[in-house]
């Protein structure tokens, strides 16, 4: 799986509640070639997408992508207009300042920050993965990351979070909520398919193309 694949055929709109039943098989994982400038990657693909206000998404191996799975259940947190609740900045996966619901610009994949994703690309993977072994095992080197703060992780499937207190790592503080979602803050959450293609990506490289 790569970042940049599967972005033809998604339309402008994505309806809360089909995120996880959009899946695809997974590509095999290529090659990287980094972006040039700012770690926007370019794509003229998504250019001249319609907006069609419905969901045209072709459930095909090259219609999963990284950037599909950050769009679809990261970007919600992850964008210039969120505040989270314990007030402190979050990384920008998304530089969309109008983000509002995963899909919803035409030209989401152009907002997408690559350089961030894949700078943080560990965190990602502690964070989506789903059990090793067990119930509350998570991935080797997770418990000691340099890129939070310790203790951060404790648990699989931290990310996306549930929207609901004292679940999902976060004991008894606040979790960040998805405001776009159908009750405004119960966050759409991927299936253990597309949270392990997520984590082949890292694995793999981040691979851009």
């Amino acid at each position: 799986m790569n970042f940049k694949l599967g972005l033809v055929g998604i339309g402008r709109k994505l309806e809360t509640g089909t995120i996880s039943a959009m899946v695809g098989m997974l590509a095999a994982c290529g090659g990287s070639t980094p972006p040039d400038g700012d770690g926007t990657p370019p794509d003229a693909a998504q250019q001249d997408a319609p907006d069609s206000g419905t969901v045209s998404f072709v459930p095909d191996e090259a219609s999963f992508s990284a950037a599909y799975f950050v769009e679809a259940y990261c970007s919600g947190c992850h964008q210039p207009s969120f505040v989270a609740p314990n007030g402190g900045p979050v990384a920008l996966f998304s530089n969309d300042p109008a983000w509002q619901e995963p899909f919803q610009n035409p030209n989401w994949f152009q907002m997408l920050n690559y350089a961030a994703i894949s700078g943080l690309s560990d965190a990602i993977l502690c964070g989506v993965s789903p059990p090793v072994t067990g119930l509350d095992d998570i991935p080797p080197g997770c418990t000691t990351l340099a890129d939070v703060p310790p203790g951060f992780f404790t648990q699989p499937e931290k990310f996306p979070p549930l929207g609901v207190v004292s679940s999902g790592g976060y004991g008894t503080e606040p979790p960040p909520v998805c405001a776009f979602s159908a009750d405004g803050h119960t966050c759409p959450q991927p299936s253990d398919s597309e949270r392990l293609r997520m984590v082949a990506w890292v694995r793999a490289g981040n691979p851009y193309q």
